[in-house]
């Protein structure tokens, strides 16, 4: 329910949700200083948000037409969003560079960058260079960097793939968030109709669920590694992760021993 602006002149004006906002309008709104009122396109506007935001991520819901993260709604708005990022590319072998199609979903904050404009900046570069012992040295790194790039884009490829079917094998899209795949896991053993079931499937999540996060590590850092490769000034971010990873991995270990 939108509220009309009062602007203080209502005559021979419409008023109301539909009442056009000009410039006449903005002018006394700042003359009388209320900038708390929004004009109805912003109002409109702010109205508009996207499907997949409307889904509530955070309950898991057995029922598959309802709402829910883990709704045909949900899925069908995650396979949209895909095809978005894949109509992008101009064929089939460009879709490996770019690793934003396929990061788990506790990086998706920090999506790797394309590495299709890294490879239009080498180009760039090169042909800024004027001198030919120059343009030939940046040749040779710009090869190497994009090969090593690629290579490290199909490895994050693989790992995001492992991780996602590990938790879902009827699951070919980017890996959850790691709340998400408990979420799944707490749905299928309370699904689970006897108690032996429950035990085993329980086993099974504590197994899975940290190699998965595992997986969606490396995949996430095998990507920026990729981008940092090819933009030196990237590093800093695969620098502060692998270190983050260190302080865990080592935390872990004086725990258990």
């Amino acid at each position: 329910m939108s509220t009309p602006i009062d602007t203080g002149n209502h005559a021979g004006s419409e008023t109301g949700a539909d009442a056009e906002f000009t410039t006449a309008d903005f002018a006394l709104l700042a003359s009388k200083g209320n900038w708390e009122a929004q004009p109805p396109t912003q109002v409109a506007a702010s109205a508009k948000t996207d499907s997949a935001a409307n889904i509530d991520r955070a309950t898991p819901i057995g029922d598959p037409d309802a709402e829910g993260w883990n709704s045909a709604a949900a899925k069908q708005a995650k396979k949209a969003e895909q095809k978005q990022v894949t109509a992008n590319t101009t064929d089939k072998k460009s879709r490996i560079l770019t690793a934003a199609a396929w990061t788990p979903g506790d990086y998706t904050a920090v999506a790797p960058a394309d590495l299709g404009a890294l490879f239009a900046e080498h180009r760039e570069r090169c042909q800024a260079i004027d001198a030919p012992i120059g343009r030939g040295l940046y040749h040779v790194y710009a090869g190497s960097a994009a090969t090593v790039g690629v290579a490290l884009n199909v490895l994050s490829y693989i790992t995001a793939k492992l991780s996602a079917l590990l938790t879902d094998p009827k699951n070919s899209s980017a890996p959850g968030s790691l709340e998400e795949t408990v979420a799944v896991h707490v749905r299928r053993a309370q699904n689970a109709r006897f108690g032996v079931g429950k035990v085993l499937y329980s086993g099974w999540a504590t197994i899975s669920t940290p190699t998965a996060t595992a997986l969606n590590l490396v995949s996430w850092l095998a990507a920026q590694s990729a981008v940092a490769v090819n933009d030196p000034r990237r590093l800093r971010r695969v620098l502060l992760a692998a270190l983050l990873a260190a302080i865990v991995i080592a935390g872990i270990t004086m725990v258990a021993g």
